[in-house]
């Protein structure tokens, strides 16, 4: 796999939509449409279509904290390596299944791993007791670092932009709530909560200097006028930061690897999968909702596997998932000039599975 970049966007505001690899993916092509025309979003396209490696291939965005030493710290998800309760397959007593059930529980939430513990959970044999023993290792730290996404909804009043007063509803003002988002890390040393600066980053790669380069350019507009939704009353600024490499260790023997992105599989990848189900472990999810910067086009439903999924290795270097056409044009009630895409590729590191 061609080494990975970190690109890290530092929020200027609050965000509405959660930076997922196909929402990133969708707003760099309309980047791409905008700053250098849509003959270019073509040719960007058509390269997917092709046999190969995908010309770019993206992560979704995880949460980032500065450090003490000014350097970053990294957090990635928590891979789905946890298999059925040992409990309940031992028929084990009723105590016992209540305490495993419990500590499953705990372990499920954690959301994401600091980088180096991530590389640890990768190549540990046992990856239950690894789990066990970093967060352990985390909760007991003298520093202990809590990173999470905090939303809040917020009220706002419809305007009515003829008269400039409340627009009325049913005889009452239109009341209607947006939900807004921030990273926030905090650190507790001594009994004091001391916050963090904190943000996003995602990671990507591509052999492409050109795609690099375009790619980076569309960011740097977007990111400008806003990343996802209510742009146009400031939300989702960013600073688009320089790339930067990153590294990350990989297990000496690899027979799967984690996603890091939303992935939908091909028939093909689906029937690998069950070949080896053993050494395989995802979560579901339909993306669905609204398409396009400046066109309202409701996209169809895809069932995706969540970020963190853990997939059988592919020895021949290529990736999982596809770009999928999700409405066609003649089915579009808006006039949108070409047909909907959902981006579905897994930006994925090897793993040992046992």
């Amino acid at each position: 796999m061609t080494k990975l970049k970190a690109i890290r966007l530092r929020s200027e505001s609050a965000f509405r939509t959660d930076l997922r690899s196909d929402t990133l993916w969708g707003l760099i092509c309309w980047g791409i449409r905008m700053v250098y025309g849509n003959e270019r979003l073509e040719r960007f396209l058509d390269a997917y279509k092709q046999q190969g490696q995908p010309p770019l291939l993206l992560s979704s965005a995880f949460p980032c904290v500065k450090d003490k030493n000014g350097g970053f710290e990294y957090f990635l998800p928590n891979p789905l390596f946890l298999p059925q309760a040992e409990g309940m397959r031992k028929g084990g007593s009723i105590e016992e299944r209540k305490a495993e059930a419990t500590e499953r529980k705990k372990l499920k939430k954690v959301k994401w791993l600091p980088k180096r513990h991530f590389e640890k959970l990768l190549a540990a044999p046992n990856k239950l007791e690894a789990l066990r023993s970093i967060v352990k290792e985390l909760e007991q730290a003298e520093d202990y670092l809590s990173v999470r996404i905090v939303s809040e909804e917020h009220v706002h009043i419809g305007v009515n932009r003829l008269t400039g007063g409340t627009k009325m509803k049913s005889g009452a003002g239109l009341v209607f709530y947006v939900e807004e988002k921030q990273v926030i890390a905090e650190k507790r040393r001594e009994g004091k909560v001391l916050p963090l600066e904190a943000g996003l980053y995602f990671l990507y790669t591509t052999s492409d200097p050109y795609i690099e380069e375009m790619m980076l350019g569309a960011l740097h507009f977007m990111a400008h006028i806003g990343l996802g939704g209510n742009r146009s009353i400031g939300k989702g600024k960013f600073t688009v930061l320089p790339p930067e490499p990153f590294e990350l260790q990989q297990p000496a023997q690899a027979n799967a690897q984690v996603t890091l992105s939303l992935c939908c599989p091909t028939t093909e990848e689906v029937k690998q999968m069950q070949a080896h189900a053993a050494i395989t472990a995802y979560e579901l999810e339909v993306r669905q909702g609204k398409a396009g910067f400046l066109y309202n086009a409701t996209k169809d439903g895809v069932v995706c596997l969540k970020e963190g999924s853990v997939l059988p290795f592919k020895s021949d270097g290529t990736c999982y998932g596809a770009l999928t056409k999700v409405k066609p044009l003649s089915k579009l009630k808006v006039p949108v000039p070409h047909d909907l895409f959902h981006y579905g590729f897994a930006l994925s590191v090897p793993a040992y599975y046992s």
